[in-house]
């Protein structure tokens, strides 16, 4: 089952590179938290530290199930979890605008439903078990969720 590990290689460089500078007073908090968490799910943009290990990870996965017969494609779990880290960067280096986050993570189609989907993706990949029905229900109560949130903001 031969796999290609340089992208999980890259991504735990990163992420060890950040902490380190942290430590050594090189970044502040916020510096650090951006290229952990920063950078949008789009090729043309660089994504954050955690989000290099995830898209490392899945790429890994995807290569062992494939070796195995069993060929998933998370490249949407990928996504869902950058826009994910996306959004908590997005909150952590501006507060004041709670709402417009809430309704990132959790609105129609938000980064919350984007892992999930993405999760449950992997999951029908390999056991073959459609699991549509519940990425449609828990979009649903995530959007219910959002309004409930931003109702009290």
């Amino acid at each position: 089952l031969p796999t290609d590990t340089e992208n999980l290689d890259e991504g735990l460089n990163a992420v060890t590179t950040d902490v380190d500078d942290l430590l050594q007073g090189e970044q502040d908090l916020n510096g650090v938290l951006g290229s952990l968490l920063g950078g949008e799910p789009d090729e043309t943009i660089t994504a954050g530290s955690v989000d290099q290990v995830v898209d490392g990870a899945t790429d890994v996965v995807d290569q062992l199930t494939a070796g195995l017969g069993l060929p998933t494609d998370s490249e949407l779990l990928d996504d869902g979890v950058n826009a994910l880290t996306s959004d908590v960067d997005d909150l952590l280096s501006d507060p004041s605008n709670l709402g417009q986050t809430v309704t990132d993570l959790l609105g129609d189609n938000g980064s919350v439903d984007q892992v999930i989907n993405g999760a449950t993706d992997v999951v029908t990949d390999i056991t073959g078990i459609e699991l549509a029905q519940l990425d449609a229900t828990l979009d649903t109560v995530t959007t219910e969720v959002n309004n409930l949130v931003n109702s009290l903001i």
